[in-house]
């Protein structure tokens, strides 16, 4: 079976109850990373890539996930 490879620009799947890392806003005046999960699978638009995670956006937010949770679309 081939391997999908994914970069920037592409859309992923992400399962249900993937954990999806993001931090507050500069406003809150907290640098604290937090975790939430989506109860529905989704899709995330890949905005950029570091050693094993992606930036993604789903829907008008925006979070980290490791690459291997991920599906190519």
């Amino acid at each position: 079976m081939k391997k999908v490879e994914t970069s920037v620009g592409d859309l992923v799947w992400i399962p249900a109850n993937t954990p999806l890392m993001f931090y507050y806003p500069k406003e809150r005046h907290e640098f604290a990373w937090r975790s939430t999960e989506k109860q529905e699978p989704t899709y995330g638009l890949i905005v950029s890539e570091k050693e094993g995670i992606f930036r993604v956006i789903v829907g008008t937010e925006e979070f980290y996930v490791q690459k291997k949770e991920v599906y190519g679309v």
